[in-house]
Order: structure tokens, then sequence, then C-alpha cells
């Protein structure tokens, strides 16, 4: 069964987007629930007591998805924060961890333009799966299934870096959160690439990105940060993403898991983005 979630990152939660005024979480719990979602990932404006958390999703009838981890596999690596996160995750029910890669000013520069030649070197990617591969473990002695997230900006954002990913780690310990929007951003069709990796499927952010800007933002060479702020990331249905193939793809490869749509800096107000993702996937496939 697909099931569908939103993140609090539609709202502006993200660390990086400093050109987004904070709003409180009540709020942005309520907006959820007026557009139509009952399960949010949790992120760090949100309660991090979980008999708070329990208390403020209890009230509006919200389910916990899971929750996005930045961490540093490649430099000063450090689990407990993620690990923090998990435990949380754990007391409400979920046992989904989402973890990416940091992003590094380097890679958020070029982003949408990466070669080969600006990936890790051999000795730090070894580093990076190592690590990535201790934290799921830990996760799993936690009781919780650790989605690796592809993501713009990183030394994980390219098709062929997605790849030499999956196939240098444990299928047993690292699933893939499949974000369709940084997929595309970098280079790869999102389509295709979840029907060749539907085994490693174990999560999926739905964005969906407007060609005529990335095609922009590709030319001018902005920033990922810059693109984001153009409103690269537009609503469901208006962009490039081929989405009734995507929902095909997923429902032809029997994926059961969650389907969080992802729309960071609504082009739109938040509320009425998040309403008109919902009612996108309401009336074409009867998510």
């Amino acid at each position: 069964m697909i099931r569908v979630g939103t993140a609090p990152v539609n709202w502006g939660v993200d660390p990086e987007y400093t050109w987004i005024e904070q709003r409180p979480y009540r709020e942005i719990l309520d907006e959820m629930c007026l557009a139509g979602y009952d399960a949010t990932e949790w992120a760090y404006t949100f309660p991090s007591d979980p008999d708070e958390l329990r208390r403020e999703l209890g009230a509006r009838k919200m389910a916990l998805a899971s929750s996005f981890c930045s961490v540093d596999f490649l430099g000063a690596y450090d689990p407990e924060p993620a690990l923090k996160v998990c435990r949380l995750l754990k007391c409400l029910g979920s046992r989904d961890l989402l973890v990416a890669q940091r992003g590094t000013p380097e890679r958020y520069a070029k982003a949408g333009r990466i070669e080969a030649s600006d990936g890790p070197s051999d000795g730090d990617w070894r580093r990076l799966v190592a690590n990535l591969h201790d934290l799921a473990e830990r996760a799993r002695q936690l009781g919780a299934r650790a989605a690796f997230h592809n993501h713009a900006g990183t030394a994980v954002e390219t098709g062929p870096e997605l790849e030499r990913l999956c196939a240098d780690t444990d299928p047993a310990l690292v699933r893939l959160c499949l974000d369709t929007g940084h997929l595309a951003y970098g280079g790869t069709d999102p389509v295709a690439f979840a029907a060749e990796h539907a085994d490693r499927l174990g999560y999926v952010h739905l964005k969906d990105v407007d060609a005529a800007r990335l095609r922009h933002a590709r030319e001018r060479g902005l920033a990922f940060l810059e693109a984001v702020r153009a409103g690269i990331f537009v609503e469901l249905g208006h962009g490039a993403l081929d989405l009734p193939a995507f929902i095909a793809t997923l429902r032809a490869v029997r994926y059961e898991g969650w389907l969080i749509v992802e729309q960071d800096s609504a082009t739109r107000s938040p509320l009425e983005s998040a309403r008109m993702n919902r009612q996108y996937l309401k009336e074409n496939f009867g998510l």
C-alpha cells in the first residue's frame, strides 16, 4: 500500500533556506491538516519531547512518517544526532530514518552540472560507505530502517553516483529514499531509475521540477539554493516529471511505503501549494 504524507520542508523548514521566515510548528501542522494530509515527517522545529509530539500529532489525528537527517559521512562522522532522531521516531511508531550526505559549498555551487571529476576520491568514497553502513547497522539495532536520500549539492547527486552507492552498499542495510526532484535536478530520469532499482526502494520523496527554470539554472550557473529560491520546484503536474509514468512504475513494482510530497520553497503560499498537490494525487491517481 502506498501511503501519502507531507513534510515541513514544504513550509520552508530547512536551515539552509535562510530567506524563509520560520513559523510556529503548530501553525504548520494545522495547515497540513487543512491541506488534507494525515502524516508528516519530523523536523528540527518540531517538539523533540516524545510526549509533547505525540499530543500534538494525536490532537490532529496525524501520524509520523520519518525524519530527514544530514550526516557528514565523509568528514567528522558523528552518528549520534541521527540516532537521537531515530529514538524519537521509535517512540512515535515510525521505523524509517532518512539520511543523506551533508552538502558542501562547492557541490551546492555546481549542482545540476556535476561531472565525474567532481566526485569524492576512492578513499573518501570507501569512508562514506563504511560510515553509512555503521549508521544503518546502529539504526537497525534500534528497530529502524535506514534509507539513503539522493540530494543535489552533495556527493550523491547524479545517477551514476547513486548507482555506485547501490553497488557498494548492503541492500539488507541501506535502502533508497528516492527523491524525484533531486534526481531530475542531477540529470537522471526518476521513472527509469525507479524501475531499474525497484528492489532498493524503501521510501519516496515526490517533487516536480520546472524544466525551463532548471535549464535557466544550468545555463546561468546558479547554485542549488539560488535555484530553489527562484522556484525550481513546482506543484505536482506543473513540471517536467512524468507523474503518471512514475506512479504507474511504483504500482507495477508493488512498492509499499511512504510517498511524501515535497515542494521546497513553495511557489505560492505553502498552504495553497500543499492543497494543490494533495488534490492532484487524489484526482489523478486515487492516492
